[in-house]
């Protein structure tokens, strides 16, 4: 996912050479909301220093088809930061395997 959504193979043209070997043969996602919908993954990994990204839509969610979600919220500083511990484990039931890259 970057910030226009899902890489995809129908985005090839208008992607960044160093994302064309990532995109894959999948419908477009235009949200990161709906790519964790449409894919459901077992792990989100936040470098990206979009403070707020991991929302608790995003965490239900993945608490819908994990038993224990992966959440790592690595982007410093904490401003930046997709969710913090308390979020990732409220918003999970206290289900949530959560890391984070600040203190």
């Amino acid at each position: 996912v970057d910030s226009k959504g899902l890489v995809v193979k129908s985005r090839l043209e208008s992607l960044r050479e160093e994302k064309k070997r990532y995109a894959h043969e999948f419908s477009e996602c235009k949200s990161f909301t709906d790519a964790v919908k449409t894919l459901k993954p077992t792990c989100i990994i936040g470098v990206s220093g979009q403070g707020g990204t991991f929302t608790k839509e995003i965490i239900q969610e993945m608490t819908k088809n994990n038993k224990n979600p992966i959440i790592f919220a690595l982007s410093n500083p904490t401003s930046k930061a997709e969710c913090s511990a308390r979020q990732a484990y409220e918003w999970s039931d206290g289900n949530a395997i959560f890391a984070s890259g600040s203190p």
